[in-house]
């Protein structure tokens, strides 16, 4: 068997662990301190000399074992997860138990110094966990992650080096919480501490009190007081295993409470109280050994021990509260024992233990019920020499037990499974080349795959496979590795199942780095239905959505009416061909993590396809296909399509599809292609590529922006109803040839482009042209609905200033026109706006809503339903100059200035026509009199040292926009409209009465020196 490393060493080739040979495994005692790392056999010595100081030296477990495989070669889904350092590496991991985060410690920042990360699984930025450390600190293996996936707690000596203590931190990064109370000189936290199943509370080793005297406390997770747990210890005494029970009421621990160097076995209520004894009476010597374990219902502990006879391990059940003990294991042959690593099924009712119980040195596999009774053998016939190894696991069912064995050839260890109940064993591994070995397995969560480490393919290269519990095919998992590359032991299956997360120096040689791949059960036919079992390489099809589905051309799979399907997710793969899922009337597709399709790939049929809010990714020659009736619904997140995307139907046939998420329709070969048929775009659509309709009614629900350089086709004398917004800074063309005009109906909102092509357009909802503003062109007709509304534009009067809609054919008018001004402009008199052009005009505007002129303009839309055409013409003052000057002087722009513009003054008598025009005089007569004839004009007097002035003004200047407006000078040079101290200003009636005017009476303090004007100024 070719090097490897243990899943807790530091990831240097020098850490490799050779070849082992055949031989007993050796009896311990047990361990003052629980040492979570896996290292062959050897002496003290030099398990010290490797491992560096250490407090005491415990049970070292012989795990790694030898095997092979081959199968058919495929290629899963997989994603590096470690940040890339070249001298760093992964160390240790765990996956947390919702299974969307992989925690790991890793020299990732500074060379020999390990610290905590937090990924997620699928890939993405990596977190740091754990506080600044010292200079020498690190962060220690063997990390915990509460059951609800939320804190992360540690070892490490981060306040102080070479003071290891326990934190805890949340599993997105945060501020860390130190858990420990404090410790004396010298003293630390130990490995093998716990989080409670309900995750209130951690569960640790320290010599807290007394350097050097190992006790149990527990502390809450969030940090507080702390709780010693065990009970008073002798002189030398030690705590040095525990075990929260599943329902985490109880610690079940081991210690040498009563006597000192004799361990026993304990339980304590986990808030603290009294502390029961557990094992039986021991003989002299004897002892309780580490790894025993608590029924997953919590209510018994099976252990092993030299209870009966010193040095003769056996295994033994016990009440958790306490009570009599029961022997589990059948009559041993002298020199015989039951061996470490025992396990208890799932629903508690039996123990799977390994022991040499009917021949002395051989090594084999047994069940029994928890509670005692006959045993069972589990493995099958052995060659001579031969042994069941360690790290064998029952399946989460409780049905299946799976071990490596060198079963078939002596010293070539391979994988078996076999009921619980006993039976025949199936091989489950691959055929191995020579000296090929399995050395590492863990059952799926579901029960349905193994995945395993072997040098299958190559003899000394350790790569991933999986194979169904049941026997099948095996896969390959783990990628290309360089010369020298490996696959560690220690991966470890996500809680749901989907995922295998491993460490290996997959992309650079003695580079360990971690990964996560995807499992998948292959379909190995050329198609059919789903559901039948011979169709996939597990034995029957996925479900429980914790396996990938992998269907590679040329395959059509069927999802049967009205059915269910599931997977974690679904690849497909055309190749040279088509892969296809094809979904018939109302089944359902469940793809909990996505999918992914390649070029060849078609999803399709009549019925749902969940994703969740997972992204769907369509490249070019892959395929959503609905037909012919079909109705199909893709629930998922953002979907970026270069395939095509297509909805064919006929009159009779119908059909619907429904893309749930954002669709981005890419450019080049992007396509949307529909005839007869309704289209759902929930999340709506960005279109760089083309959409196109070929034949039939058709809907379209969802907002479309059509992007420069991209196409919306309307043709063969199809009808398209797009039923909400779309924003066209593309192309859409509706065409009409011979006797196929196609028409296409707005009910949203159409802004931006115009449609080209002579067929027929309808607007029942918002038309805004151009892009503030801009011209919308139409080439054939263009028919406004009576809801429809037009939305216009003005920032000046030049083309290009405003908006414009130019129709080749007929425009047809209806609903309403709607005109806003942009950037505060304000059209003068004898201004028109061109907002319309047409072949020919029918129909009307039903609303005009048109914004406010100043008093004096008002809208001219005489010509607007003929020509297209809206003027601005004057009012009020403009009335006033008709009554003074005929239409032809008005109308000759050479007389303004000396006849009849504003600043004229024809009568000569100094007075413009914007002055007489606000004090009430006739401009042609040179008299300062009203129109009636009263007097015209300003005064001002002096009364008792009061000045007084009084002027005549419009009582409606206000609506033209008249300002009169009074100012000061002293000496003639320099005016200020600042009135004198203690002026007043009034406004009364006009005395003697004039209609149409008041008068203003300013009043202030006469000094004399005052200088007074009145300007009047007419307002845009």
């Amino acid at each position: 068997m070719g090097p490897f490393l243990s899943p807790n060493s530091s990831g240097g080739k020098d850490d490799r662990i050779p070849r082992l040979g055949r031989g007993r495994e050796s009896y311990n005692r047990p361990c003052r301190t629980d040492l979570n790392i896996l290292v062959p056999r050897a002496n003290s010595a030099q398990i010290r000399q490797r491992l560096g100081p250490m407090k005491q030296i415990s049970t070292i477990l012989l795990i790694f074992l030898s095997a092979t495989s081959s199968g058919f070669a495929q290629e899963p889904y997989q994603q590096r997860l470690s940040g890339r350092n070249i001298t760093g590496d992964v160390s240790f991991f765990q996956v947390s138990p919702d299974g969307s985060t992989v925690v790991y410690l890793a020299n990732k920042d500074t060379d020999e110094v390990l610290e905590l990360y937090s990924v997620p699984i699928g890939g993405g930025p990596t977190t740091k966990l754990n506080g600044t450390l010292p200079v020498g600190g690190g962060v220690s293996s063997g990390f915990k992650i509460s059951p609800d996936g939320s804190t992360v707690v540690y070892r490490a000596d981060q306040d102080t080096d070479n003071v290891t203590e326990l934190y805890g931190v949340p599993i997105g990064g945060g501020p860390t919480t130190k858990l420990n109370g404090t410790l004396p000189l010298h003293g630390d936290v130990l490995t093998g501490f716990q989080v409670s199943p309900d995750g209130s509370t951690v569960v640790y080793l320290a010599d807290q009190n007394t350097d050097n005297v190992n006790e149990l406390y527990g502390v809450p997770i969030g940090g507080g007081p702390t709780t010693k747990l065990s009970g008073t210890l002798p002189v030398d005494g030690d705590v040095v295993f525990s075990q929260v029970s599943p329902d985490g009421s109880t610690v079940v621990y081991l210690a040498d409470q009563d006597t000192n160097n004799v361990f026993e076995l304990y339980s304590v209520p986990i808030g603290g109280g009294p502390n029961t004894k557990l094992s039986g009476t021991l003989p002299v010597d004897g002892d309780v050994l580490t790894g025993f374990q608590v029924s997953p219902d919590g209510s018994t502990v099976v252990y092993r021990a030299d209870q009966d006879t010193n040095d003769v391990s056996e295994l033994y059940s016990v009440p958790i509260g306490g009570g009599p003990t029961t022997k589990l294991n059948g009559t041993l042959p002298v020199g015989g024992g039951v061996s470490s690593g025992f396990k208890i099924s799932p629903d508690g009712s039996t123990v799977v233990y390994r022991a040499d119980q009917d021949t002395d040195n051989v090594t084999e596999l047994y069940g029994v019920p928890i509670g005692g009774g006959p045993t069972t053998k589990l493995n099958g016939t052995l060659p001579l020499h031969g042994d069941v190894l360690t790290g064998f696991q029952v399946s989460p069912d409780g049905s299946t037990v799976v071990y490596l064995a060198d079963q078939n050839t002596d010293n070539v260890n391979e994988l078996y499974g076999v009921p619980i109940g006993g039976g025949p064993t199936t091989k489950l591994s691959g055929t191995l080349p020579v000296d090929g070995d399995v050395v590492f397995s863990q059952v799926s969560p579901d029960g349905s795959t193994v995945v395993y480490l072997a040098d299958q393919d190559t003899n000394n290269v350790f790569e991933l496979y999986s194979v169904p519990i049941g026997g099948g095919p095996n896969t390959k998992l783990s990628g290309t590795l360089p010369v020298d590359g490996d696959v560690l032991t220690g991966f470890q299956v996500s809680p749901d199942g989907s995922t295998v997360v491993y460490r290996a120096d997959q992309d650079t040689d003695n580079v360990f780095e971690l990964y996560s791949v995807w499992l998948q059960t292959f379909w190995t036919r050329g198609g059919g239905s789903w559901f039948e079992d011979g169709g996939w390489s597990s034995g029957h099809a996925p479900d429980s959505s914790l396996v990938e589905a992998l269907i590679t051309s040329p395959a059509v799979v069927r999802i049967p009416s009205t059915s269910f399907a599931s997977a974690r997710s679904l690849v497909l793969r055309g190749g040279n061909g088509t892969s296809a899922v094809l979904l018939e009337d109302s089944a359902v597709l469940e793809l909990r993590h996505g999918a992914q399709i390649y070029p060849g790939g078609v999803l399709g049929g009549s019925g749902i396809i969940w994703m969740g809010e997972n992204p769907l990714d369509l490249p070019a020659g892959a395929e959503v296909r609905a037909r012919y009736g079909d109705s199909l619904v893709i629930q998922s997140g953002p979907i970026t399509s270069a395939g095509r995307i297509e909805a064919f139907g006929t009159s009779a046939l119908p059909v619907e599809l429904e893309l749930s998420g954002p669709l981005t329709n890419a450019a080049g070969t992007g396509s949307v292609v529909a005839n007869h048929a309704l289209l759902r775009f929930p999340g709506g659509v960005e279109n760089s590529g083309s959409i196109a309709f070929g034949a039939g009614l058709n809907n379209v629900l969802g907002e479309i922006r059509n992007l420069p350089g991209s196409l919306i086709s309307v043709s063969g004398g199809s009808t398209v109803a797009f039923n909400e917004d779309v924003i066209n800074e593309g192309s859409i063309t509706v065409s009409a040839s011979g006797p196929f005009t196609s028409t296409a109906i707005f009910f949203g909102e159409l802004s931006g482009n115009g449609v080209a092509g002579s067929g027929t357009v309808f607007i029942e909802g918002d038309l805004r042209p151009g892009f503030s503003p801009g011209t919308m062109a139409f080439g054939g007709d263009l028919g406004y609905g009576p809801l429809a509304a037009l939305h216009l534009e003005i920032a000046g009067p030049d083309p290009g200033q405003y908006d414009r809609v130019e129709v080749s054919r007929n425009l047809d008018l209806g609903g309403s026109l709607v005109v806003s001004f942009l950037d505060d402009y304000l059209p003068p008199a004898g201004t028109s706006f061109q907002l319309l052009s047409a072949d020919t005009f029918t129909g009307a505007f039903s609303a005009l809503v048109l914004p406010d002129l100043p008093e004096g303009r008002q809208w001219d839309t005489s010509r607007l339903e003929s020509e297209g055409l809206l003027g601005v013409q004057g009012t009020f003052s403009e009335a006033w100059l008709a009554q003074h000057f005929s239409a032809a002087e008005r109308s000759n722009p050479a007389l303004q200035p000396t006849l009849w513009g504003w600043r004229a003054d024809p009568d000569g008598d100094g007075l413009t026509n914007l002055m007489e025009y606000a004090l009430g005089g006739d401009p042609r007569l040179a008299s300062s009199r009203f129109a009636d004839g009263s007097l015209l004009g300003a005064s001002l007097e002096v009364v008792e040292d009061t000045a007084v002035l009084r002027h005549p003004q419009r009582s409606d200047k206000n609506l033209r926009g008249i300002d009169y407006v009074v100012e000061f000078s002293t000496d003639l040079d320099t005016w200020s409209t600042d009135p004198p101290a203690g002026a007043t200003s009034d406004v009364e009636s006009h005395n003697p009465p004039v209609d149409g005017f008041q008068q203003r009476v300013l009043q202030w303090p006469a000094s004399g020196s005052e200088f007074i004007r009145l300007r009047v100024t007419l307002s845009p």
